[in-house]
């Protein structure tokens, strides 16, 4: 980078020197050589100037944006953005590695994200907990839980215990809450002015959304009206669909995560909407054998099956659900 300001500095300020010594090496006619010696002055100039002044636009976005979202010492990475646009690819790095550290080292951003739903379906207690498993740096950290209505219900905790110390909090309406698309982030009025701004920034704009909302708005009701209340059911039918499956041969413990321990399947793992465990049978032909009798199941990693149960599944479908289990694990072959 010195060396490009360097060679900048000189090629403007010394060109008609450099042009004089040059020309003298060109074995060319006086006029040839003064022709050709213009033009590539005027390129020369062309491309130093152009990349002044693509550097100071650069430092000024840059600014720009980085004072739309709050990050301090707006100035500093300015210049650096502008200096750093003289070599594209270190100049990057120059740019924005400093500005990671300082949002690191200012807790602005935490760049992992805390669950309170594993993709297992088991719930990871958070809350209180965070501060003895984590260290989080000196201000805000996010909590993001797609499924933290669930949690919530599972844990019988109410959502400002289970969101602990975190600053901001986000959350998915349509996992279990039914609705078709959306999510929700909480936090202070400062954070989501930021939210807000950064949204815009990254093109996240979006009008006429009301008939998105009206959807949420009617899954976060309190009481019967809602949609929380009601995952209760969904995780009685759950319970109620493990117990019976774990009776039954061919069905056996997921592994992994969702049960550790070998050996049939365990209910007392079932502790929200998933049933997660394996099958000894051709687990493609099981899943298309269940599918024919109405009932969908996931082929998950590592050989293993989900059942979710949601809203539209009652007690009556859960009993439905049991029967196809038993005949298709009758009709199946087991697993070489």
């Amino acid at each position: 980078m010195l060396m490009t300001l360097f060679l900048i500095f000189f090629f403007l300020r010394d060109w008609d020197v450099m042009v004089a010594a040059t020309s003298r090496l060109i074995p060319l006619d006086p006029r040839r050589k003064e022709s050709l010696a213009g033009h590539i002055a005027a390129v020369t100039r062309g491309v130093a100037l152009g990349s002044m002044v693509t550097a100071a636009v650069q430092g000024a976005l840059v600014g720009i944006g980085f004072l739309l979202v709050g990050l301090p010492s707006v100035v500093v990475f300015g210049v650096l953005a502008a200096v750093a646009a003289l070599l594209p690819v270190p100049g990057t790095a120059a740019v924005w590695v400093p500005a990671a550290i300082v949002l690191f080292a200012q807790g602005r951003l935490l760049g992992v994200g805390l669950e309170e739903l594993d993709g297992e379906g088991a719930v990871a207690v958070v809350g209180e907990h965070v501060p003895d498993r984590l260290w989080i740096a000196e201000g805000e950290f996010a909590q993001a839980g797609q499924e933290v209505t669930v949690a919530v219900v599972a844990l019988d905790e109410s959502p400002t215990d289970l969101a602990g110390p975190a600053n901001s909090l986000t959350f998915c309406l349509s996992k279990a809450l039914a609705c078709p698309v959306g999510s929700v982030v909480v936090g202070s009025r400062d954070f989501i002015w930021k939210a807000r701004r950064a949204r815009k920034l990254l093109g996240g704009g979006m009008r006429q959304v009301g008939v998105l909302a009206a959807p949420g708005l009617l899954a976060l009701r309190d009481g019967p009206a809602g949609m929380i209340e009601r995952l209760a059911d969904d995780h009685a039918n759950a319970r109620r669909l493990a117990e019976a499956l774990a009776e039954m041969d061919g069905i056996i413990s997921a592994g992994d995560v969702a049960q550790p321990t070998p050996g049939r399947l365990d209910p007392a793992r079932v502790t929200t909407n998933f049933v997660i465990f394996k099958v000894e049978r051709d687990r493609t032909a099981f899943i298309d054998a269940l599918e024919r009798r109405g009932v969908l199941l996931v082929a998950y990693p590592h050989s293993q099956v989900r059942a979710v149960t949601h809203y539209g599944v009652e007690q009556a479908d859960i009993e439905t659900a049991i029967g196809a289990f038993r005949q298709a694990l009758a009709e199946t072959a087991p697993a070489p």
